[in-house]
């Protein structure tokens, strides 16, 4: 499967983020969809969307990513759908360490640019 029929889920609040990194992986060939808090991710999967690609933000109101990332990985539709979690602030302490096993990773956005996460991206799912 090459980049052209792989699908991303960007869940973040700021449209910021979410507008930078989208137009990155679509350069890349990704087809992208954006989420700007966990209840709108919940509802785009429950609508049909199975995303090759999580990338999960921590900090959003409602919800916080660690929350919604219990119930993703408990999801079976979501079985072979890699996880990343990237945020602000490290807050992997925060998180169960079998919960942190089933994910793909933990980026800080502080230390990625659009460039470094496509390649990121490129290389957790093959």
């Amino acid at each position: 499967m090459n980049s052209q029929e792989k699908k991303i889920l960007i869940v973040d609040d700021d449209p910021n983020i979410t507008d930078v990194y989208s137009v990155k992986l679509r350069s890349e060939g990704y087809t992208v969809e954006c989420a700007p808090n966990a209840k709108s991710a919940e509802e785009k999967i429950a609508g049909g969307y199975v995303p090759d690609f999580i990338l999960l933000d921590i900090i959003m109101p409602g919800d916080n990513g660690i929350q919604l990332l219990e119930r993703l990985i408990e999801n079976p539709v979501l079985d072979n759908t890699k996880i990343l979690i990237f945020s602000n602030l490290d807050q992997r302490a925060d998180i169960d360490e079998k919960t942190l096993q089933k994910i793909a990773g933990y980026e800080l956005k502080v230390n990625m640019i659009p460039s470094e996460l496509a390649k990121k991206v490129k290389d957790i799912l093959g």
